[in-house]
């Protein structure tokens, strides 16, 4: 049985639709604004990295997207892609931040494409967190000063150990030699005083026989701690 129905020949998909289903669909997150800076298309990774819904943003300013330090200074650059609208990244060389909807912020690079449709200008920007390279970058850099360090260290330690036995062997005299150790000692340690001192296990008594940034009270200090030292045990 023939149908009477009439037929209808499908309805071609505009370039705005094509757009629209290539933006969703798009691994990426993506938000395209128009000439006057508004937000005119969304796609779901992208509402969803900064907590909104793709209706929210519709019609918004793309500043919202960014912390409110940047604002002011982001229409003066808007201005200048504008007159000279080219494929590249945002910012180059520098610390880019987006701002979620809930205030927060996070790091993120952005690429910048642009189309004309009707004669107006289209900027469509490409947005990814990078949270975690941030993270990784920052710990590396941690460790590469921690090491840096230990080999300053080390090699300040192998100096001193240098000097010392260098001193130890020459026929200097005694109060210079153990000058030298209590300055090289202080020095690494980072200690604000060093001393070298004798003490006797038979009185109190405590002989300071070379001293570095000590004053009387960090010399009374010591005699304390000798008066009050716990007796050592006889067997």
């Amino acid at each position: 049985m023939l149908s009477t129905e009439p037929i209808s020949a499908p309805v071609p998909a505009t370039n705005q639709d094509v757009l629209q289903v290539m933006v969703e669909s798009a691994p990426v997150a993506i938000v395209a604004i128009d000439s006057n800076g508004d937000i005119i298309m969304a796609n779901g990774k992208l509402a969803e990295m900064f907590g909104y819904s793709p209706e929210e943003l519709l019609a918004k300013p793309i500043e919202l997207l960014m912390p409110e330090r940047f604002r002011a200074g982001h229409l003066l650059y808007r201005e200048e892609y504008e007159a000279s609208p080219r494929v590249r990244p945002m910012g180059s060389g520098l610390d880019l931040s987006g701002r979620r909807k809930d205030g927060s912020e996070f790091p993120v690079e952005i690429g910048l494409s642009y189309l004309r449709r009707n004669g107006t200008l289209i900027v469509m920007s490409s947005v990814a967190d990078i949270t975690r390279r941030k993270q990784t970058e920052e710990i590396l850099e941690r460790r590469v000063r921690e090491r840096t360090h230990e080999l300053e260290r080390r090699r300040l330690v192998s100096d001193s150990l240098r000097d010392t036995l260098a001193i130890l062997n020459s026929n200097r005299p005694l109060q210079e030699i153990l000058n030298h150790i209590v300055e090289q000692a202080s020095q690494l340690l980072h200690a604000d005083a060093g001393a070298i001192y004798q003490i006797s296990d038979n009185d109190v008594s405590v002989l300071i026989a070379e001293s570095a940034g000590l004053t009387l009270h960090s010399i009374n200090g010591i005699v304390q701690q000798r008066l009050f030292a716990p007796l050592p045990l006889s067997t």
